[in-house]
């Protein structure tokens, strides 16, 4: 049985309310530069995230998931943008059940993407922001954020640190699926009537602490690779060294890039 069968049984939307999903595009989801996606308004071209169109895919078949993006850049690009995922998304054979929507941060909100009120149906303990720059959460919804690892360039020297965060970086949008099935698949199993915005927190944090080898273990992302692969039979982990994993354990001296702090993780553009 394939998986999102096994973990969703029943495909009810109409009876159910939405867990939205609200993915950035840029750094998330795609990167500029040297790419496919170009039209002459957005005056660069972009490339794809590893994984980006088997990661938007796979969360539109999931039963009462709808997809949003939400991005600081300008509106006329974001639209641009989406347009041209969407044909690659078609182009690719695939039927998407749901149509993309676009949410663009305007200048009076500072640059944060609050969650509250953004669209018609919108649950904030449903509601899910994949990032990688925390500091766009707005206050008070910082349960809500997925954050993916950040680009960022390091020394020559290449440490076990340097190589886990490489590895983990490569794989950011097969681990967010896997987190994201992972919550909704707590929060259906929970005796307590856990969220799914209650199951992300508990994979991400402890209290202040930010959990990073718990929200990276082997099973989260086997859970987002299988889902990727009922998309792309042939779709696999991107490898940047043949001996680190993205699940790695971590070395008591990483903290320097895996900072634990919450006020770290949230507030710095550079750091998971």
């Amino acid at each position: 049985m394939r998986l999102l069968q096994c973990l969703f049984p029943w495909r009810r939307p109409q009876q159910q309310k939405w867990i939205d999903v609200l993915v950035d595009i840029d750094d998330t989801l795609v990167y500029a530069g040297d790419g496919i996606l170009y039209a002459p308004e957005l005056l660069c071209s972009y490339h794809f995230a590893h994984g980006a169109l088997e990661f938007l895919i796979a969360l539109d078949r999931i039963p009462g998931v709808r997809i949003g993006f939400y991005s600081c850049g300008a509106k006329a690009r974001n639209e641009t943008l989406i347009q041209l995922i969407s044909a690659s998304i078609k182009s690719s054979g695939h039927t998407l059940t749901h149509g993309f929507v676009v949410f663009s941060v305007s200048d009076r909100m500072y640059g944060k993407k609050r969650l509250a009120d953004l669209r018609d149906g919108i649950d904030l303990s449903r509601a899910i922001l994949v990032d990688d720059a925390g500091v766009n959460i707005e206050a008070g919804e910082e349960a809500n954020l997925l954050k993916v690892y950040a680009n960022k360039s390091f020394s020559c020297t290449c440490t076990h640190a340097q190589e886990v965060y490489q590895a983990r970086l490569a794989n950011n949008l097969v681990r967010a699926l896997g987190i994201i099935l992972k919550s909704i698949k707590l929060s259906k199993l929970s005796v307590n009537s856990m969220s799914v915005v209650q199951a992300l927190q508990s994979l991400q944090w402890d209290g202040d602490k930010y959990l990073h080898d718990p929200s990276n273990e082997e099973e989260i992302y086997k859970l987002g690779l299988q889902a990727m692969q009922e998309v792309q039979p042939d779709f696999q982990l991107a490898m940047v060294s043949c001996a680190t994993h993205p699940w790695a354990a971590l070395q008591a001296n990483d903290e320097t890039l895996f900072p634990q702090e919450r006020t770290s993780v949230i507030n710095s553009r550079f750091n998971c």
